[in-house]
C-alpha cells in the first residue's frame, strides 16, 4: 500500500473514532451542538462531495460561515464540545492532505481547511478550559418519555 493509501485510511479510522466520541458525548448530554452549525455542516458535506469530484471547492465562504456559526457557542462553554473529536478531525484533515494524488489547490483546499479549522477549535476548547472557572457539566443520559432515565 502506497503512503497515500495509508494516510487515506488512517483519515478513514480517525473520522469514524472521532464522529463515536461525539455522538456518544451527544447521547450522554455532554456535548450540546449548535443547530445552526448543524445546518451548515450538512450542507457543507454536501457540497464538498459534490464540488471534490468536479469543480475542487470554490465553497470557501460556505465553510467559513460554518466555523463562524460555532466559535462563540465554544468561546462561551467549552465544556459543550468534545475535545476528541475536533483534535481527531484535524488530524483526519492533514492525513487526508497527505492523501491526494495531485497537489492541486483546489483538491487541497478542504483538507487542509479541515485541518486548520478544526486544529484551531480544538486549541480554542483547551485553551478556554484551561483558563475557565466553571466546571465541566456531568454527562447525564437522557429523560425517556416517561420522565425516567
Amino acid at each position: 500500500m502506497t503512503v497515500m493509501g495509508v494516510a487515506a485510511c488512517l483519515a478513514l479510522l480517525l473520522s469514524v473514532i472521532g464522529s463515536s466520541l461525539y455522538l456518544r458525548d451527544v447521547r450522554h448530554g455532554g456535548t450540546r451542538p449548535h443547530r445552526g452549525s448543524w445546518l451548515v455542516w450538512s450542507v457543507i458535506a454536501l457540497v464538498a462531495a459534490t464540488s471534490q469530484g468536479s469543480s475542487g471547492g470554490g465553497w470557501s465562504l460556505v465553510v467559513l460561515w460554518g466555523q463562524a456559526l460555532s466559535a462563540p457557542k465554544t468561546w462561551l462553554d467549552p465544556y459543550s464540545e468534545t475535545l476528541a473529536t475536533y483534535a481527531l478531525a484535524g488530524a483526519t484533515g492533514l492525513l487526508a492532505a497527505l492523501a491526494v494524488r495531485a497537489w492541486d489547490p483546489g483538491v487541497l483546499l478542504y483538507p487542509v481547511y479541515f485541518c486548520l479549522g478544526n486544529g484551531s477549535t480544538a486549541v480554542l476548547i483547551a485553551a478556554r478550559r484551561r483558563s475557565s472557572s466553571t466546571p465541566p457539566r456531568p454527562l447525564t443520559r437522557p429523560r425517556t418519555r416517561a420522565g425516567r432515565r
